[in-house]
C-alpha cells in the first residue's frame, strides 16, 4: 500500500492518539495537530 499523507487533529490524546498510532505503524507522513506544546505533544505520540 502507497504510504499516505494524514492530518489528524487532537493527536494528543484519545481517539485522535489512537488514531495517530494506527497510522504511524504503517510509517505514513502524520501530520498532528493538537492543544500541548510541541516537546509535549510530541512525547506523548512518541514516547522516549
Amino acid at each position: 500500500m502507497e504510504k499516505q499523507k494524514i492530518l489528524i487533529t487532537g493527536a494528543s490524546s484519545g481517539i485522535g492518539r489512537e488514531i495517530a498510532y494506527h497510522f504511524a505503524r504503517d510509517k505514513n507522513h502524520l501530520i498532528l495537530t493538537y492543544n500541548k506544546g510541541k516537546e509535549e505533544g510530541m512525547e506523548k505520540i512518541h514516547p522516549k
